[in-house]
């Protein structure tokens, strides 16, 4: 079935089924997964997203390995973040991958990309969670098998199409769960101050994100877990509008 992440990032919030981390986000959703395509196919979905004026690009997929490298990708994905936005770039957010492994899946192993891996909703890391030093946040999503916690609840495609016979899945999870609310984290961010480029969402992103494990960057949270309030707080500063909290 396709990915539902969208609705993680932009389901509104109007007390009926699940609510989205940006709900006043636009959505341009690109297929590049019929089956049959090529490296072209996605290349040009990269160009098309920037071309049309995407803020953030989100990546539930990724190759599952992290010795990949396609240079077209790589230029297209860098395009994307250098020249989309008019110049500020594109925000680009790529699954960790859920290999069980210690490197991050290509295209999230790359620098100019924010790669997330999962945790519980009980801060405990999914094991399956691709770690690694190209991992940049963690966010909440699915537990492994094995472990203990809550899975994502989220919108499904009608009848036999989707995860489940109903409008919901309450199954939902691993880095493709994760990634998408770091990708609405962006969004959000970007509603605060729009002049900010690529970097310096990454930058909040990384630099307020809550800690996890060992002090400081480590392979198996990166900088930590995402956190939204924190980083819309920073966003407010560097906008030069300040935001009173109780």
């Amino acid at each position: 079935p396709i990915k539902v992440d969208v609705r993680i990032i932009a389901a509104s919030h109007n007390n009926i089924g699940v609510r989205g981390i940006a709900p006043n986000v636009h959505i341009l959703p690109i297929n590049i997964f019929e089956g049959s395509e090529t490296m072209a196919d996605i290349v040009t979905a990269f160009n098309f997203a920037s071309a049309s004026g995407a803020d953030v690009i989100s990546n539930s997929w990724n190759y599952s390995s992290c010795s990949l490298s396609f240079p077209a990708l790589n230029f297209a994905i860098d395009n994307a973040r250098t020249n989309g936005r008019n110049g500020l770039g594109c925000v680009v957010v790529f699954s960790a991958g859920n290999g069980y492994g210690a490197c991050v899946d290509y295209p999230g192993d790359l620098e100019y990309v924010l790669g997330v891996g999962a945790v519980t909703n009980l801060g405990i890391h999914s094991n399956y969670s691709n770690e690694g030093p190209a991992l940049d946040v963690v966010a909440p999503s699915s537990p492994a098998s094995g472990q203990t916690g809550a899975y994502v609840s989220t919108t499904d495609r009608p009848g036999s199409a989707g995860y489940s016979t109903g409008d919901y899945t309450h199954t939902f999870g691993g880095t493709s769960a994760a990634c998408p609310l770091v990708a609405g984290v962006s969004a959000l961010i970007l509603s605060v101050n729009p002049n900010l480029a690529e970097s310096e969402v990454r930058n909040i992103i990384e630099s307020t994100a809550t800690d996890m494990g060992p002090s400081g960057f480590d392979n198996t949270f990166g900088h930590g877990r995402v956190n939204a309030y924190n980083a819309l707080l920073m966003a407010n500063e560097s906008s030069g509008c300040y935001v009173a909290t109780a």
